[in-house]
């Protein structure tokens, strides 16, 4: 209890789909479904994805087969291949207190009160990214500028 482990990503999207961009970035046990169907599907996952086919980044904590919690629409994405200004780049990450709380940012700006865990994931988690989309002939791009993590025990 009381350790704390953090996780940034810097990230854009480009040739975003309108027919379904499906995303995951964030912590999450070892899977080939991490995302499918339009949501993601593995047991253990923290990080932002997204619920429906849509352009709109949530967060979400699953584990071990308690349904996801998403809480609000911290981020909607800006295509990159469409705007070139910088503003399509975005840092989405978080703070996690094990048996405590998460808390989310976007930008490095929390987005929400710390949330209460009431399950945290039970698997080893790890880095992980997916971008895929519900259509045929269409090729949405995550693109990863950097990402980090690590952990601090409690002193």
């Amino acid at each position: 209890a009381g350790m704390e482990i953090m996780f940034e990503a810097m990230c854009r999207v480009r040739d975003i789909s309108t027919t379904g961009l499906q995303h995951f970035i964030g912590l999450s046990d070892v899977d080939t479904t991490i995302h499918a169907s339009a949501v993601p599907t593995t047991g253990d996952k923290i990080g932002f994805a997204s619920i429906t086919t849509n352009k709109v980044s949530e967060f979400v904590m699953n584990a071990s087969g308690v349904p996801a919690a998403a809480t609000g629409t911290p981020h909607t994405w800006i295509d990159g291949d469409v705007t070139s200004d910088g503003s399509e780049w975005v840092k989405l990450g978080f703070l996690w207190r094990v048996d405590e709380f998460v808390r989310p940012f976007v930008q490095g700006v929390a987005f929400a009160s710390d949330l209460a865990i009431s399950t945290d994931p039970a698997a080893a988690v790890c880095p992980s990214f997916v971008c895929q989309v519900a259509a045929t002939n269409v090729d949405s791009i995550l693109e990863v500028a950097y990402y980090a993590f690590g952990y601090k025990y409690p002193a």
